[in-house]
C-alpha cells in the first residue's frame, strides 16, 4: 500500500478499518508493506514551498506547492499549482488539493497491534529528498 494510502485516513476509526480490511484479506503469514508520512521527521523538517521546472522536449512544466501543518491534527496540506506550456506558447493549468496524515510510531504501532499485526521492520524512506516518508513492514500476528 504505497503513496502514503494511509495518509488519506484522518481518524483514528478510518485507520482501523482500512488496516482490519487489509488484515481480512492477507493470508495468515502474509507481508503487508506500506509507507506513511512520519510525524517525527515531518517536525523536524517541516514542508516549505518548492516549485520545479522540466522541460519535455519544447514543452515546459512547472508544478508548485505549498503546504500548512495542522500539528494538533496531525496532518499536512499539500496545495499543488501545475503548468504546462507548449512550444506555441498555448499554456494549461490545474490544480490539486491533498490532505494527508502523519504518524508518530507509537500510535502507528499501537493501530498494527490492535488490527492483528506484528512490526517486522521500520526505517527510512530511501531517497534523501523525501525524508518525511517511512517505510513500514508489518506480517500478520493471526
Amino acid at each position: 500500500m504505497m503513496f502514503t494510502v494511509l495518509g488519506y485516513q484522518y481518524e483514528n476509526k478510518d485507520l482501523l478499518e482500512a488496516l482490519s480490511a487489509v488484515r481480512r484479506h492477507l493470508d495468515k503469514d502474509g507481508l503487508f508493506i506500506f509507507d506513511v508520512w512520519n510525524g517525527i521527521a515531518l517536525l523536524a523538517d517541516r514542508p516549505r514551498a518548492r516549485s520545479v521546472e522540466r522541460m519535455e522536449g519544447a514543452t515546459r512544466i512547472v508544478r508548485s506547492s505549498r503546504t500548512d501543518l495542522d500539528i494538533a491534527q496531525q496532518r499536512c496540506h499539500v496545495q499543488f499549482h501545475m503548468e504546462r506550456t507548449t512550444n506555441g506558447g498555448a499554456t494549461e493549468s490545474w490544480d490539486e488539493d491533498h490532505t494527508l496524515r502523519f504518524f508518530f510510531p507509537q500510535e502507528l504501532s499501537l493501530a498494527l497491534y490492535v488490527s492483528g499485526f506484528d512490526l517486522v521492520d521500520l526505517a527510512a524512506f530511501r531517497m534523501a529528498k523525501l525524508r518525511p516518508m517511512t517505510r513500514v513492514e508489518y506480517c500478520g500476528r493471526r
